[in-house]
């Protein structure tokens, strides 16, 4: 529901880490929807499948993956 604010590690092109550095939102939507980032990191790429139950948190740490992986690539 609210803001959430992501570091995200590439090395040789590749997706090493991601650390949720900041999350407005209630802890137990927070650690399902950290799910996604074992995913993330596994297909290299943000598109993946929301966590059922934590949608709009999955959601947000997908797209600050996302926007942060854009922002790297300029």
């Amino acid at each position: 529901e609210g803001q959430i604010t992501v570091q995200v590690t590439v090395a040789e092109d590749k997706i090493t880490d991601i650390t949720i550095l900041s999350a407005e939102d209630e802890e137990e939507y927070l650690s399902r929807a950290k799910q996604v980032i074992p995913a993330i990191l596994e297909g290299q790429s943000p598109n993946v499948d929301t966590v059922s139950g934590a949608t709009n948190t999955s959601n947000a740490i997908i797209a600050a993956v996302t926007a942060a992986l854009e922002q790297a690539a300029k």
